[in-house]
């Protein structure tokens, strides 16, 4: 004897693509200008008043692999990066 009745469920899977984590460009100023919505959420996040939150910050973008991908690009030691306007210099 069925105690339950058997029911039909239909599971719908939507392709939704990788969301880019960032985009880096180097401007006509030889600036390298990176974008993003984690990365703007990060900066958005961090009070760069502090060093302990700024070297989080650091770390956290770092771990995206931006550091990796400014170097693949060419950076150097002393270069300019912009986030969201705010210019850091890339040390090595």
């Amino acid at each position: 004897e069925f105690l339950e009745d058997p029911t039909e469920q239909v599971v719908e899977y939507k392709f939704t693509a990788a969301e880019e984590k960032f985009k880096i460009d180097l401007e006509d100023d030889g600036v390298y200008n990176i974008t993003g919505p984690l990365i703007e959420r990060y900066f958005h996040m961090t009070d760069f008043t502090r060093d302990q939150n700024v070297k989080l910050f650091a770390k956290r973008i770092r771990g995206l692999g931006v550091e990796d991908e400014l170097r693949k690009l060419g950076v150097k030691h002393g270069d300019t990066v912009r986030i969201l306007g705010a210019e850091f210099e890339f040390l090595d």
